[in-house]
């Protein structure tokens, strides 16, 4: 019987068993996902069908006061445009729904990503289930500032499919383009995108046009509310409740919204942060500020040994170009299980795993992420059960 058991898995195709592991990231990110959650992009989608980029006030998430009665979102728009069909077809999705189905569709396509840099099924297997347990915690949660992650991680992980394949590379630009316009940071993978494209200046300059063909809309955007084609309000922002009134009076944007004095504060986070202990069950209690990368997503550590090969190399240098900006912010990602601002980097990073163990598979690697899953279903379930001491940090 066993035998027969083992002669059936092994006679499934291995895209079927991406499908499997995709579909079950998924499952589990919109059954653990909360049935209502805050969310600033609906209430935009709606402003957006009705002709405003002004939200009404008391929209839930961070607002920056607009017009008399309005306010203006500061995220990047582009979260906000899956809420357009949900709204004008009154399909019953929620943000924690479409953060889910960002999730799973993100591990399919780091499996895709694995095999067209011609890594093992094993390795690519490994890799995209690394991708789905370092962010249980994120997809499995939702809400504006996750949702805008996940959705970014999965659109640049689309333009890598394309760029590793060297096809398309104006639907390469546009995701990208559409990556950057839900998380800033992720624009700066254009590095490795141009290196990628890099045998047909054509190329270039199709990538290059996918990436302008949104960013002026982006653009056009800010200048239409603050006057500034950069300015998405960041500093602007505003709270109606609580001690503090504006942003910048809290005490973690000191020297502004970003600077290299937060570097090392953000660094000492995602490499040394651990969990707190406690006398009884199950003595090790989140610390909701931050988690070391060496415990919540080692896998993403092992990867940074890709190095030695030139497109690794290109590869750690563009995750850690990526990564600059968010070092350099005031806030480390609070309030968060782990290190949510690595998400942004985890697709780049999969590009250098792949070149590390494109060829194998190690026990190391294996259990570096059965401890990621392990660790980060942990995390999810504190979360759920509310195992923490006093509130959330905001």
């Amino acid at each position: 019987m066993r035998a027969k058991v083992l002669s059936v898995l092994a006679a499934v195709p291995i895209w079927a068993w991406a499908v499997a592991l995709s579909t079950a990231f998924g499952v589990i990110y919109l059954v653990t996902g909360p049935v209502g959650v805050d969310d600033a992009f609906r209430p935009l989608a709606k402003a957006f069908l009705a002709g405003r980029l002004a939200v009404p006030n008391g929209s839930n998430g961070e607002l920056i006061p607009g017009p008399d009665g309005f306010s203006y979102v500061p995220y990047p728009p582009v979260p906000a445009l899956p809420f357009i069909p949900v709204e004008l077809l009154h399909l019953p999705l929620t943000n924690p729904m479409l953060t889910a189905l960002a999730g799973g569709i993100a591990v399919l396509l780091a499996y895709g990503l694995l095999r067209g840099l011609e890594a093992r099924p094993s390795t690519s297997l490994v890799g995209s289930a690394a991708l789905g347990s370092a962010m249980l915690w994120m997809a499995g949660t939702g809400g504006t500032w996750l949702y805008a992650q996940v959705l970014a991680a999965a659109l640049l992980l689309g333009s890598l499919n394309l760029a590793v394949r060297d096809r398309w590379p104006l639907i390469a630009g546009l995701l990208l383009g559409l990556a950057a316009g839900s998380r800033l940071p992720s624009g700066l993978a254009l590095p490795l995108l141009l290196y990628l494209y890099r045998e047909r200046w054509r190329s270039w300059v199709l990538l290059l046009d996918g990436v302008v063909a949104i960013a002026l809309p982006v653009i056009a955007y800010n200048f239409a509310r603050f006057g500034s084609p950069i300015d998405f309000g960041y500093d602007r922002i505003a709270f109606t409740s609580g001690s503090v009134t504006a942003i910048l009076d809290e005490p973690w944007y000191a020297d502004g919204i970003l600077s290299v004095t937060y570097i090392p504060r953000s660094l000492g986070v995602m490499l040394f942060a651990g969990f707190d202990t406690v006398t009884e069950f199950p003595w090790l209690r989140p610390n909701w500020s931050g988690l070391s990368v060496f415990i919540f997503a080692p896998a993403f550590v092992l990867a940074l040994s890709g190095w030695r090969n030139r497109l690794g190399a290109v590869a750690v240098a563009t995750a850690v170009l990526i990564m600059l900006p968010n070092w350099a912010h005031g806030n480390w990602g609070f309030f968060q299980f782990g290190y949510r601002f690595l998400l942004d980097a985890m697709p780049v990073l999969l590009v250098a795993l792949a070149m590390a163990y494109r060829d194998h598979v190690t026990p190391v690697l294996v259990g570096a992420v059965l401890a990621s899953a392990a660790v980060n279903a942990y995390g999810l379930w504190a979360d759920k059960a509310q195992f923490f001491d006093g509130p959330p940090l905001r």
